[in-house]
């Protein structure tokens, strides 16, 4: 069945997905409910170990700061196939990904470390947002692992939904939304609220179940959680 998908990813993301719906067939208008803002700041001043990366938000300031020389020996560990892919591309040849979530990185680091030959002081660098949805560096700290959360971006909620968005969001044209965030979907529910719109109808895509637990309750009867909090895992809930 054919359906019509809005997608709330940051605009820097949302194309891959757009892409990815219409190969399966579907249809999709991209409303971005967060902006990302780099926040230019400089590389910290310590010889680093190893990286940490849990979203390609990360990755733009470390390529403008980290010299091309230390790319492909630094062992750099990230969640996702898409971030990892993304390091990667900029030079980052010793690359391994996590499937899941934050949580599921902060699990696999003693690991990662111990395959790399990293010892126990050593310093690892965390390019990440102003503000997290999980502390990597103060869970890491808890296990006597050195990581320095470098902030390198913000993510801003919109104020307001676009024209076209929020005709189609009254006529009751779209089938589902799309959902990859906890504050993306505060965003979401919040507009819905804010231009009295019904959410009984609307299918919700979630990437994960933490963004579930966030959702009221007349979005969250219809609402499908990926198995996985992966993007390949939440498309297939939406198939072709």
């Amino acid at each position: 069945m054919t359906m019509h998908i809005l997608v709330t990813r940051p605009k820097n993301q949302a194309a891959r997905t757009a892409s990815a719906l219409q190969q399966l067939g579907h249809s999709c208008r991209i409303e971005p409910l967060l902006r990302i803002e780099t926040i230019a700041s400089p590389l910290p001043q310590t010889k680093y170990d190893g990286l940490l990366i849990t979203s390609v938000n990360g990755l733009p300031m470390l390529d403008a700061s980290w010299p091309h020389d230390q790319r492909s020996t630094i062992p750099l560990l990230s969640t996702g196939f898409t971030t990892a892919e993304a390091a990667r591309n900029i030079g980052f040849a010793n690359t391994q990904q996590v499937s899941g979530s934050a949580l599921d990185l902060v699990g696999q680091v003693p690991i990662w470390m111990a395959q790399n030959g990293l010892s126990v002081s050593a310093q690892l660098l965390y390019p990440g947002a102003e503000a997290l949805a999980q502390d990597v560096a103060g869970l890491l700290s808890k296990q006597a692992i050195n990581v320095h959360h470098w902030v390198v971006y913000r993510a801003v909620p919109v104020s307001c939904f676009s024209e076209k968005t929020r005709s189609a969001l009254k006529n009751g044209d779209f089938d589902g939304v799309l959902l990859y965030s906890k504050l993306t979907a505060h965003t979401f529910v919040q507009l819905m609220q804010q231009y009295e719109f019904s959410m009984t109808n609307l299918c919700a895509y979630v990437l994960s179940r933490e963004i579930l637990k966030t959702l009221p309750d007349d979005l969250k009867e219809r609402a499908q959680c990926a198995s996985e909090p992966s993007e390949f895992e939440l498309l297939k809930l939406i198939g072709s």
